[in-house]
C-alpha cells in the first residue's frame, strides 16, 4: 500500500512538472493606450539632459490609428519627437472615435 501512495506521488509530481515546463510563460504585451504609447516612445534619438514633460492630446481615427492633437510641451524638438513617433501609428486597446489625454515624461537616461 505504501509503495502505491509512492508511486501515485510520483506520478502526479512527473505530470506536473511536465505541464509546468511545457507551457512558456507568455510576455504581456500592453494593455493599456498610455502603455502602448509608452512603448511607441521608448529610445528617444536625441539627447536628454533633464526630465521634461508634455501632455500628448490624440485621437483615434476609425482604422485604428493614433493621431497627434496637440503636444503641449516648451521643447519643440520633444514636440517633434513625439509627433513623428506616435502619428498613424496601429494601436490595440482603441476605441475609434475617442480622444485621450496621455502625460509624457522623457527623463535622462532611459
Amino acid at each position: 500500500m505504501k509503495n502505491l501512495k509512492v508511486l501515485a506521488m510520483a506520478l502526479v509530481l512527473a505530470t506536473g512538472t511536465t505541464f509546468a515546463t511545457s507551457n512558456p510563460l507568455k510576455i504581456k504585451k500592453p494593455t493599456t493606450i498610455t502603455q502602448e504609447v509608452g512603448e511607441l516612445l521608448k529610445n528617444p534619438a536625441f539627447k536628454v539632459t533633464s526630465d521634461i514633460a508634455a501632455k500628448v492630446t490624440l485621437i483615434i481615427n476609425d482604422e485604428k490609428e493614433l493621431v497627434v492633437v496637440d503636444v503641449d510641451t516648451k521643447d519643440p524638438q520633444v514636440e517633434s519627437y513625439i509627433k513623428s513617433r506616435l502619428n498613424y501609428q496601429k494601436i490595440a486597446s482603441a476605441v475609434s472615435g475617442s480622444q485621450i489625454v496621455v502625460p509624457v515624461r522623457v527623463m535622462p537616461g532611459v
